[in-house]
């Protein structure tokens, strides 16, 4: 999932009204999110964050990136996060605490029918899932090959 804003800029708009909605691409995080989702991401605390959360961040490209938590590394005073797409074969470079900028409350996905559905990220599909994908990470290859299959990615 990736966005190009500003990160400054998306940090005062999360700051200023405590939430932010970001609309989704790609296929990173499938089957979690999904093309055309819309995610709903609230103002990270370094406090409340553990691996298996979906972070909001910049990269250092400046792009926005919606990926899985799977390593904190550091010391208390001098801590990184290492976070990886679900379908992907390597983690993110390392994101120090100040490129973060949020974290993964909600998921709106649309139906064919037009009915929208809430998918929330502290329910228990969502939380056992995170465990899942992290503690096997190989289920990101297989992710990955039937992603490129099913929806013709390269």
């Amino acid at each position: 999932m990736l966005l190009n804003i500003p990160l400054t800029l998306a940090k005062k708009l999360i700051a200023s009204s405590g939430s932010m909605i970001i609309p989704s691409n790609g296929y990173s995080m499938y089957p979690v999110i999904r093309p055309k989702d819309e995610c709903h991401f609230s103002q990270a605390n370094e406090s409340d964050l553990r691996v298996g959360d979906i972070l909001l961040f910049g990269d250092r490209d400046g792009l926005l990136i919606g990926h899985r938590l799977v390593r904190v590394e550091g010391t208390l005073a001098n801590r990184s996060y290492i976070c990886k797409g679900d379908t992907n074969l390597h983690p993110d470079q390392s994101v120090p605490f100040d490129r973060i900028i949020g974290k993964l409350t909600s998921i709106e996905r649309k139906s064919n029918g037009g009915k929208n559905r809430t998918i929330f990220s502290a329910s228990r599909g969502m939380v056992s899932w995170g465990s899942v994908i992290v503690r096997l990470p190989f289920l990101s290859a297989w992710l990955r090959r039937w992603v490129r299959i099913s929806f013709d990615v390269r």
